[in-house]
């Protein structure tokens, strides 16, 4: 079953995917349990790290997927104007195995 996001004014597709199905919020708990004085900013740090993490070969084409669905989403520059409903799509449902192709022997 799908969910759906409202924007905020100067969201971005890529971050919205991001905050959605990426694993941050995990990283963000386990560190915050580790280091209760954490601030916000230290949190928000720790997911801007996290964006270049191998976790993120998991969520190969899934900013595509949710653009394919939205495709209303081209109209609107990088960042997107305030009150956008975004169909999102469950995790399992969005994580598919890539076919690869293999070019040499």
């Amino acid at each position: 079953m799908p969910t759906y996001y409202m924007t905020v004014e100067g969201d971005i597709l890529d971050q919205i995917c991001w905050n959605h199905y990426g694993q941050h919020k995990q990283y963000q708990q386990t560190a915050l349990a580790v280091d209760p004085s954490l601030t916000q900013a230290d949190l928000n740090q720790i997911s801007h790290n996290l964006l270049f993490n191998q976790d993120l070969l998991e969520l190969k084409g899934i900013t595509e997927k949710v653009l394919n669905e939205n495709r209303e989403l081209v109209n609107y520059g990088v960042r997107l104007p305030a009150g956008i409903k975004i169909k999102l799509f469950d995790q399992e449902e969005a994580v598919q195995e890539q076919n690869m192709i293999q070019l040499w022997d």
